[in-house]
């Protein structure tokens, strides 16, 4: 008890620390980035990219998994690098690759793209972009599995869709980037630290319709025009929603 007790009273610490910085360190947005497209629900995208703060905040625990995502991205790319492939994380300006639309009110940003060099990945010298994210394989949810057996698009339809919507600005506003065709996805495992790499090809018309579902978002002033995705409150995505209370009781 006494040896539990000490680690409790450190972790207790350091959670408070997570807790009262947390704001500070994450302002809600004014914009719609590209790993919001996915959601089901445009009132979600919508509290999510105008600036509203949520009902509730992540926990502490949470919040950890947020920063070793960012923490393993940067181990990952100096992988990479170090085996020898072409890959760029930042633009000649020292900034991440990306795009905005509608003065700033839609964005997405790039985790790195694959310039051309002998690596065996490029096609005709084509680059290709990279999206990376780290995955629970527990026994419960299996998610690393789950895209290793059956693809992003079926394992995880918001990252597929973050992809395609990347893939579509930026091969529409940025010419060098007009033949781009293919983006890497690198999914770290944090339960074996196990790495997969699946390849994403571009689809046109899956992309354009992202693209239209932004539009409407972010031109929309008024939330009360977008649907709800359930008329139940219970409905288990409605459930958990951070923006639950604001949502249906105009909080």
């Amino acid at each position: 008890m006494e040896r539990e007790s000490f680690s409790n009273d450190i972790n207790k610490r350091l959670d408070s620390f997570i807790n009262q910085n947390y704001l500070l360190d994450n302002e809600p947005r004014t914009y719609l980035g590209a790993s919001a497209i996915g959601e089901d629900c445009y009132r979600l995208i919508w509290y999510n990219t105008n600036g509203l703060h949520p009902d509730y905040y992540p926990s502490a625990q949470i919040v950890r998994r947020f920063q070793m995502g960012h923490l393993m991205e940067e181990v990952t790319a100096k992988l990479f690098k170090g085996a020898g492939y072409n890959l760029l994380t930042t633009n000649e300006w020292s900034t991440q690759f990306g795009f905005e639309d509608l003065d700033g009110k839609i964005q997405g940003h790039l985790d790195g793209i694959f310039f051309s060099s002998n690596e065996s990945i490029l096609q005709h010298n084509i680059p290709i972009f990279w999206e990376h994210k780290i995955m629970k394989d527990d026994a419960k949810y299996k998610k690393w599995q789950k895209l290793k057996e059956n693809g992003v698009q079926k394992s995880h339809p918001n990252y597929y869709s973050q992809i395609q919507f990347n893939m579509g600005y930026m091969r529409a506003m940025h010419d060098g980037f007009s033949n781009i065709r293919q983006t890497i996805l690198t999914a770290f495992n944090t339960n074996t630290s196990e790495y997969h790499h699946e390849l994403v090809e571009f689809d046109s018309n899956y992309a354009q319709g992202l693209v239209n579902k932004a539009y409407i978002i972010a031109t929309t002033t008024n939330v009360e025009a977008l649907p709800r995705i359930s008329k139940d409150r219970e409905f288990y995505k409605c459930k958990y929603c951070a923006y639950r209370d604001t949502c249906w009781e105009g909080k």
